[in-house]
């Protein structure tokens, strides 16, 4: 009977060993599962880093770069301003358009094309001239100050 009892006291052990056995393959199964998970997600989390890092690096050069065209606009614009006031005198724009047309028309015509300061039997006295044919082309110079504030 001692025998039958240790057979069984045997088996029973048997039995429990190999259901802890059974528990304990799921439980690391489960644990290598849950490390993988977690390795993938890390590596996802540092990816979405990576790639956050490296937007913000490009955000703060545009941003160097937008500064720099602020600073080239501001000196622009400073510039504009200058020569508004040269032009506002009506004098120097009226000398400034004569030398700017008769580059022009130097650069496009030949010099007998052209005439500048013609001056009418009648005493009336234009800019330019220009000689299509038998005919002239009456040209001036000058432009209002309101049209070149409008541009």
């Amino acid at each position: 009977m001692i025998w039958i009892i240790g057979v069984l006291f045997l088996v029973l052990a048997i039995v429990i060993i190999a259901i802890i056995l059974k528990i304990s393959s799921q439980v690391n199964l489960a644990l290598n599962q849950m490390n993988q998970s977690l390795q993938e997600a890390n590596k996802v989390i540092g990816q979405n880093l990576s790639s956050a890092t490296s937007v913000f690096g490009n955000v703060k050069e545009q941003l160097g770069r937008l500064e720099v065209t602020n600073q080239q606009i501001i000196t622009i614009s400073k510039d504009i301003s200058s020569l508004q006031e040269l032009l506002r005198a009506p004098k120097f724009r009226g000398q400034m358009g004569e030398t700017l047309l008769e580059n022009l028309l130097s650069q496009v015509l030949p010099r007998e094309h052209y005439e500048m300061q013609y001056r009418f039997k009648s005493g009336d006295a234009v800019d330019a001239v220009i000689r299509l044919g038998g005919r002239l082309v009456c040209v001036d110079a000058k432009f209002s100050l309101e049209n070149f504030q409008k541009i």
